[in-house]
C-alpha cells in the first residue's frame, strides 16, 4: 500500500467545502497537482436526452481556478456529443447566479431574478459568456430539461454577475 492510502487525513469541512466526501478528501489531503470540482446539478431528461450541467453561485461568489479550467472542458465534451447526435441541441454547461445572497433555488419563487450563463468550450472566453437574465418563472421548463428557447446575449463578466 502506498503512503497516499495510509494517510490519517480526516474527512473535514471548511471554507473550501465540497459537497462530496471524496471531493473534500482530494482538496484537503492530496498534492495540489490537479484540479478537482464537484458539479451542483446535472439535469438529464430521459425522454429527450437533454443534458444540462449546472453550477450554482450566489452574488459575490467567484468561479474557482479549478472551475475555470474544468467547466469549459465539460462544455466541450457536451458539444462533441451534440455534434455526434448523442445529445440534443440545447444541452450544455451553465452557471446559474442568484440575484440575492439569501436566495436558494429550492426556495425560489417565480418572481426571483436569476442570471444564467452558458459556459464556452474555451476557458479564455469565460470573460464574455452568453448570458440570460430573467425570472425563475420564465425558465422552470428549461430547468426541468425541456427544450425551451432562451435568448442568450454576450456580456462582459463581472463579479457577482
Amino acid at each position: 500500500m502506498t503512503q497516499l492510502f495510509k494517510t490519517k487525513c480526516a474527512w473535514s469541512k471548511g471554507a473550501n467545502e465540497s459537497a462530496s466526501r471524496v471531493g473534500q478528501f482530494c482538496h484537503d489531503c492530496l498534492p495540489r497537482t490537479f484540479d478537482c470540482v464537484d458539479v451542483d446539478c446535472v439535469i438529464f431528461k430521459r425522454s429527450t436526452r437533454m443534458t444540462r450541467i449546472m453550477e450554482e453561485k450566489l452574488p459575490g461568489e467567484r468561479l474557482s481556478t479549478a472551475q475555470i479550467n474544468i467547466l469549459p472542458l465539460l462544455a466541450g465534451l457536451v458539444e462533441l456529443a451534440v455534434k455526434g447526435k448523442k445529445l440534443p441541441e440545447g444541452s450544455g454547461v451553465f452557471i446559474l447566479w442568484h440575484a440575492t445572497r439569501n436566495a436558494r433555488i429550492e426556495e425560489a419563487s417565480d418572481d426571483d431574478e436569476v442570471v444564467i450563463q452558458r459556459v464556452p468550450t474555451n476557458k479564455y472566453e469565460m470573460e464574455r459568456m452568453p448570458t440570460w437574465r430573467g425570472k425563475i418563472g420564465e425558465i422552470r421548463a428549461w430547468l426541468s430539461g425541456d427544450f425551451q428557447q432562451i435568448d442568450f446575449s454576450i456580456e462582459e463578466a463581472k463579479d457577482g454577475r
